[in-house]
């Protein structure tokens, strides 16, 4: 029988969402895993008071001092937008989630551009925008309830309104 500790870490590793960096000309790289990864505009940070993980950078994404073409969230995960403890919405559960260059795709299927030019997030179907989003593991945000009047989306509510005033519409 194994140690109750031991079962724990199995448990918790189950629940990480692994980060991998691809690049035509170089092998994969595995980042470190986690609950949460957030992007605002072309940074990826995991944990708070910790330096951004990767970002962006030309036509791809820089982790450890290599440019990568993209980078790929694997696992049960979601996109959440809002503030964390509050969101505004939430996409339904994902198996994966990649930004190639600077398109955002979720399940394989192209949701977003990456703006460079104003740090910005553009919604591929409608003319939405936003700065910042957090693919977090399903485990996690089933511990922490949603508001339940909020449909599952891809991308955030029209409602959402960018620090400059201009509506997300």
């Amino acid at each position: 029988m194994k140690p109750a500790g031991e079962l724990a870490c199995n448990w918790l590793r189950s629940l990480m969402i692994r980060l991998t960096f691809f690049s035509s000309r170089v092998q994969m790289s595995l980042a470190r895993p986690s609950l949460y990864f957030r992007i605002n505009g072309g940074l990826i940070w995991t944990r708070p008071g910790e330096g951004p993980l990767a970002a962006h950078m030309l036509a791809g994404w820089k982790y450890q001092n290599v440019l990568w073409s993209g980078l790929r969230f694997q696992g049960p995960c979601r996109l959440v937008f809002g503030v964390p403890r509050d969101p505004v919405g939430a996409s339904e559960q994902l198996q994966s989630v990649s930004i190639e260059g600077r398109i955002l795709s979720a399940s394989g299927v192209p949701i977003a551009t990456y703006e460079p030019r104003g740090d910005m997030w553009h919604g591929a179907a409608a003319n939405i925008w936003w700065h910042a989003f957090r693919v977090e593991s399903v485990e996690l945000r089933e511990s922490v309830a949603i508001h339940p009047h909020l449909q599952p989306v891809i991308g955030p509510p029209a409602s959402m309104e960018t620090a400059a005033g201009r509506r997300l519409s």
